[in-house]
């Protein structure tokens, strides 16, 4: 597989909505999740989650890892996932605003204040064509309706009130991130994972 340019804001790949996969075991297939993940882990801690279009293939796949760092809480952490087909099917009532950034609008390195439901569930398939459902709140939750954006064609910044509330990832480092609100917000207290015909 390998790590791939990122596409940038600007390119209409961003904009457009994705097709379905029909062949989750082809080649085309692996290839884009091998892909995402190498592009994913290439970037440190800079990723949590990435999209096919953000590496130019118009399907509905992306994965998620949200890895041991300095920075991050040890309730934040999950490991690799890979969602193909995903679809949001239930929300929570509440909502909650936590800062997103996106590496398609790396190149500005800028960050929003975004109001999403705290809890999602979400149901998608593995590489082994198995079916799963995820219920999650906190980061995870977040990364998840994000990377979902992305296959719909809607960029973060489109979820935003006001523009101008953009901040640098400078400014984000030192006067927000470590803001209590933000980080009780961050951590993932709730999830259940499942797989269809799970037997209990």
């Amino acid at each position: 597989m390998a790590i791939k340019q990122v596409v940038q804001i600007g390119n209409p790949i961003l904009l457009e909505r994705c097709e379905e996969v029909y062949d989750y075991s082809s080649k085309e297939t692996l290839q884009i999740v091998g892909d995402l993940v190498d592009t994913l882990r290439s970037f440190g801690d800079k990723l949590i989650g990435i999209s096919a279009p953000q590496i130019g293939y118009n399907k509905r796949i992306f994965v998620t890892e949200i890895s041991d760092q300095p920075h991050r809480n040890k309730h934040e952490l999950d490991n690799l996932r890979i969602y193909i087909n995903p679809k949001i099917v239930d929300h929570s009532e509440e909502y909650i605003v936590l800062y997103e950034g996106c590496g398609s609008i790396a190149d500005s390195i800028i960050l929003g204040p975004v109001n999403r439901p705290r809890i999602i569930t979400l149901k998608a398939f593995d590489l082994s064509a198995k079916e799963f459902t995820i219920s999650c709140n906190g980061i995870l939750s977040r990364v998840i309706q994000h990377e979902q954006d992305h296959l719909d064609g809607v960029l973060f910044i489109k979820r935003m009130n006001d523009i101008l509330e953009l901040v640098s990832e400078s400014y984000y480092r030192e006067n927000i991130h470590n803001l209590i609100s933000l980080k009780e917000g961050r951590k993932v207290t709730f999830k259940e994972l499942t797989y269809k015909n799970d037997v209990s």
